[in-house]
């Protein structure tokens, strides 16, 4: 039986492990993260990220996907040394887990990205700021799974408390960007070079984490093009393999400007479980085995993910599931976490539509019933 490793335990585990047991495969994950809920559908080892312990539960895996942005790069090299397959290489998982190289790398091959510096002290962030103007958005350079990873500073009082927030971080400073909407687009590569394009989506935050993601992005067909575009030429000049999301801004004039590269499957392309013909996971899955990509058609002409965010700590046990399914349409995906905190995601909810903005409404009702939040 192909055996298919997962270096990282959180939701995207969690779906490609569901992905993997509908094709008849099996999957196994490595975390050190007792809280981590791919257990529920997968064969989960709780271990460090140590080489032996790495080698010991991956080292019979066909292929090895990287879901944790954390993970040490010289571990990696070394078990891909070894012989372990790791699709997309070791170099791209690299690249793109750190936000300061990828830049770097965008920058040196002639892309637009906004100007960033590097954050080593409180001094460091002002020193950006009176050099970018403010706004300026402060980001850890390793994302985190709940999007808790940016801080917009306003002013110069905002810059003593988010450094000390984020004091054992590696930080990066973005300079701000007079764009119009956040974009996103998804992708999934074959080593063949062949590729499907998930639809361009809008992404909303609220406090600083992705709220809500609608699916398509309320912008025209030059801008739409463009974006994909971009993604397609960003994702052959690395020549990744497997699923990958690009975030945007759209800017005047039918313009769009790269944010950053995520490799693997992501939260923002989670509408894709119910409303695409396959979805990221399966395809992700379909990508790093070498098996032909499913189709990306939609099947409703709009979608919306909204995400449940527990803003006051109230975990799964402050969830009034009966309320929240008695919204017609809403699709609720609870993650199962053991633990929370204040911004945790706690799930997901995926409607259907004839339209972006009224199944986004739909999503925020069944948050409202299932999750009451404080806008």
């Amino acid at each position: 039986m192909t055996t298919i490793g997962s270096i990282g335990g959180g939701p995207a585990a969690r779906y490609l492990g569901i992905a993997a047991a509908q094709l008849g495969f099996s999957f196994v994950v490595h975390t050190p993260h007792t809280d981590d809920i791919a257990s529920a559908t997968a064969n989960a080892i709780i271990a460090p990220y140590e080489l032996d312990a790495l080698r010991h539960s991956l080292s019979a895996c066909d292929v090895i996907t990287v879901l944790d942005h954390h993970v040490p790069e010289n571990l990696l090299e070394a078990l891909a040394t070894e012989g372990l397959n790791f699709v997309p290489g070791t170099k791209i998982i690299s690249l793109l887990a750190d936000r300061l190289t990828q830049r770097r790398h965008w920058q040196q091959a002639g892309y637009d990205i906004a100007r960033f510096r590097r954050i080593g002290t409180g001094s460091d962030v002002l020193e950006s700021a009176q050099e970018f103007g403010y706004p300026v958005v402060l980001k850890k350079r390793y994302p985190d799974h709940d999007g808790r990873d940016r801080i917009w500073i306003r002013r110069a009082g905002d810059i003593e408390p988010a450094v000390a927030r984020w004091q054992n971080e590696p930080l990066l400073v973005d300079a701000p960007v007079s764009g119009v909407r956040e974009l996103a687009v998804t992708l999934v590569r074959a080593a063949d070079g062949s590729m499907m394009t998930y639809p361009v989506v809008q992404i909303t935050r609220q406090h600083d984490q992705v709220f809500s993601v609608t699916c398509p992005a309320s912008i025209d067909e030059a801008t739409a093009y463009r974006a994909v575009e971009l993604a397609r030429e960003l994702v052959e000049n690395l020549e990744g393999v497997g699923a990958f999301t690009l975030t945007m801004i759209e800017l005047p004039m039918n313009e769009v400007m790269l944010s950053e590269v995520f490799a693997g499957p992501h939260p923002l392309a989670d509408y894709t479980l119910e409303g695409t013909i396959t979805s990221q996971y399966e395809n992700h899955l379909r990508a790093i085995l070498g098996l032909p990509l499913g189709d990306v058609y939609q099947i409703a002409p709009a979608a919306a993910t909204v995400m449940m965010v527990d803003s006051e700590a109230v975990g799964t046990s402050g969830l009034d599931m009966a309320a929240g399914l008695a919204t017609g349409g809403a699709h609720i995906h609870v993650y199962g976490h053991t633990e929370t905190h204040p911004g945790r995601v706690l799930g997901h909810i995926t409607t259907l539509g004839y339209e972006a903005d009224a199944a986004e409404k739909v999503g925020r009702l069944a948050l409202s019933h299932l999750l009451p939040t404080k806008e």
